[in-house]
């Protein structure tokens, strides 16, 4: 594990203010995510945000690696997939799914109260974040796959992209 991830959680275990959501967009390494687990775990009020699969994997590549992965069963984890794309100066530029769930979380927190899923075409869109573009287009077949393993999944839905 990189030894700046093993700091900061220590730190967050020894702190006397712990934040409430952790993000850390990009970085899917089992050991990483394990230590901020463990961390949430044993806090009790810490939510952890990360992805899983890397851009452009395959999707039978993200659900089949879910199999191997940590045993990451956890109600203090959402581990979200499929990249989204922003509008940057005219450039699409693709982001890690963890950052758009980590946008839905605040919005949902806004709108509602903290226990409602920040999903759906109310709490879970993301078009005000400008987000315009999902990774992949998903089949009921492959949203059910997806579901199975635990994994939630950004979804383009009449032009806007939403966390479902």
């Amino acid at each position: 594990m990189n030894a700046a991830f093993q700091v900061a959680g220590d730190i967050i275990e020894h702190s006397v203010t712990v934040p409430e959501v952790i993000a850390f967009p990009g970085v899917n390494h089992e050991d990483v995510v394990q230590k901020f687990v463990d961390v949430a775990e044993n806090e009790g009020d810490i939510f952890i945000v990360s992805e899983h699969g890397n851009y452009q994997d395959p999707l039978d590549t993200v659900i089949n690696s879910r199999d191997s992965s940590a045993n990451w069963n956890s109600s203090y984890l959402g581990l979200y997939t499929s990249w989204v794309s922003f509008n940057q100066k005219g450039k699409k530029v693709w982001s890690p799914p963890s950052v758009a769930a980590f946008a839905a979380i605040a919005k949902s927190d806004k709108l509602a109260f903290p226990w409602f899923a920040p999903a759906g075409t109310t709490r879970g869109s993301l078009a005000e974040f400008g987000v315009n573009d999902a990774e992949r287009v998903l089949k009921q077949s492959d949203i059910e796959r997806l579901a199975a393993k635990q994994l939630n999944r950004m979804a383009k839905l009449k032009g806007d992209v939403a966390v479902w």
